[in-house]
């Protein structure tokens, strides 16, 4: 059996600290993205 790495299904959205970035849509949808990027901006 084999091992497939699964990216994490929890994202926090922490002032100046964030996971995920802008770029992550196709993973997060639009307004996650979007909250990443803002959280990452602080």
């Amino acid at each position: 059996m084999s091992q497939v790495l699964q990216h994490p299904r929890v994202f926090t959205f922490v002032k100046g600290e964030s996971k995920g970035d802008g770029s992550m849509k196709s993973l997060l949808g639009g307004k996650g993205a979007n909250l990443c990027q803002m959280a990452r901006n602080g």
